[in-house]
Order: structure tokens, then C-alpha cells, then sequence
């Protein structure tokens, strides 16, 4: 893999995908005002989850687990597998490689991570301020509608995406200079109305300097429980392909509790 990624893709020694921690939790540095909100955009955006099943489906959701596999671009590589386990914006991840398995947390706006010997550690905080759960575009388009603390406005097409409409939203902050971390760039079909890819902050843990973009691209779609989730997605950094990642259909409302996102 590209050393110039090195310091980006292991905060908790998965392979491509860090950034997929899931997200945008809250934190404690941040403005009660209510963000500009553009009628369009928030129009889209339900458009979007009509599109997936529906809003009322989405909102039954109370939490979900789904299982993949990342491909590397180097078929070499050994596949790595992973469970998703989320409840609202607190998110579990579960990754299994030859190294051993390791876990990452998000709750309440703090992460933590596990490696594979059992030592936690605190996550990075503007790491944490860009997670969300990409993987279930549903889940964060859900967030984002019902979060007046963000922004959404709709950004102009360029010449060669004419069929998409572009989203963003980025969440008030407190602090100079946040807002900007958790930023999130949406593209959608204007014909279907799915989602065609999310693109947000990606930090560099050694040096902000080199902080970047990461892109999830989603290229297959299956149903479950009348509602539309991925099946397959690409992962890129500052557009260089990562990996391949392969969903397996979910479970949802399973009862998943406060302590499944816990590290201790």
C-alpha cells in the first residue's frame, strides 16, 4: 500500500477502513445555533431515502449489524472480514485479519479502539468527528435530515456529473476550524435517486498538513426488510482505490445494547 496513506489507515490496524467508523457523533465543542438548511438540498435528501424504501422504514431502524469482507486492489492480500454493529449514531466495529481481531467504538462523540492484544486506547478526536456509518447511507441521511445543528445546501453540478444533484453538510461547531472536519459531500442520481457516492474529511494522524479526502462509492445495491443498503462499495483516498468491500445482507433491531459500545 502506498506509504503516503501510512499514517491514515491504521488508527485501529484495519485495512481501508478507518474513516468508516461511523460517525458524525456528537461532541461536546459544539454550537447549539441551527445550520443553514437549503430546501432543496433537504428535499434530495428525502428524496434519496424514499428511493431506499422509505423514510418511515428508515426511521424503524433502531439498530443494525451487517458483515463484509474487504479486497484489497492487490489480489495477493488477504482478505479482511468485519462486522458493523451500530444503534442510532453509537457504532461498533469488529475486524478479523491474520494479525487478530481488533474492535473500534464510537459513542457519545468519543472513540476508543482495541488492537489485538486487548489494549484500548483513546481515539484521535478529529478522527472521530469525521466517522459515520457509510455503509448505511440510510441510517446517515436519516441523521443528517434530523440534525438542525447541520448544514445541507446543494453545491452546482459540474459539466461532467449533469446527472447528479451534490449535497453538503457540515456541522456547527464551536471551535474555529472544525466545521470544516466533519464536512460531508453527497452525490446522487437525478434519474434513481440513490446516493451514488459520499466524500468526506480524511486526517492525517502525523501531520495535518497532509490531511486528504475519502470517497465511498457505492456500485451495487440488495434489499432487506423492504429498504436498500449497499452490496458493494470501493474505498478511496484522495481518489486512489483502496479496497473492495462485499456486505452481507443485515440484521436489524435486534436489541443491541448501550454496553456493545462500550470498550472497558
Amino acid at each position: 500500500m502506498n506509504n503516503r496513506f501510512a499514517s491514515r489507515l491504521r488508527p485501529f490496524g484495519s485495512v481501508g477502513f478507518t474513516f468508516l467508523l461511523s460517525m458524525a457523533c456528537l461532541v461536546s465543542a459544539q454550537a447549539p445555533s441551527a445550520a443553514r438548511r437549503d430546501q432543496t438540498a433537504v428535499q434530495t435528501v428525502t428524496q434519496a431515502l424514499n428511493a431506499m424504501g422509505g423514510l418511515a422504514a428508515w426511521s424503524q431502524v433502531t439498530d443494525a449489524t451487517v458483515k463484509g469482507q474487504f479486497q484489497s486492489p492487490a489480489s495477493s492480500d488477504t482478505h479482511e472480514r468485519v462486522t458493523w454493529k451500530s444503534r442510532g449514531m453509537s457504532i461498533r466495529y469488529e475486524y478479523s485479519s491474520p494479525d487478530g481481531k481488533s474492535v473500534a467504538v464510537v459513542d457519545q462523540g468519543k472513540g476508543h479502539r482495541q488492537d489485538s492484544t486487548g489494549n484500548v486506547t483513546e481515539m484521535d478526536h478529529r478522527v472521530s468527528l469525521t466517522l459515520f456509518p457509510a455503509h448505511l447511507p440510510g441510517v446517515a441521511l436519516l441523521s443528517l435530515l434530523n440534525s438542525p445543528d447541520r448544514s445541507l445546501s446543494v453545491v452546482p453540478a459540474t459539466g461532467s456529473e449533469s446527472n447528479t444533484i451534490h449535497v453538503r453538510s457540515e456541522k456547527q461547531m464551536a471551535k474555529p476550524g472544525f466545521s470544516r472536519i466533519t464536512r460531508q459531500d453527497w452525490y446522487f442520481d437525478l434519474t434513481t435517486g440513490l446516493p451514488i457516492r459520499v466524500e468526506f474529511y480524511l486526517p492525517d494522524l502525523k501531520n495535518q498538513r497532509f490531511d486528504g479526502t475519502a470517497t465511498v462509492t457505492y456500485t451495487r445495491w440488495q434489499t432487506a426488510s423492504s429498504i436498500q443498503i449497499p452490496q458493494t462499495m470501493q474505498i478511496l483516498y484522495d481518489g486512489v482505490l483502496q479496497s473492495t468491500v462485499s456486505l452481507g445482507a443485515p440484521s436489524f433491531n435486534q436489541g443491541l445494547s448501550v454496553s456493545d459500545f462500550q470498550l472497558q
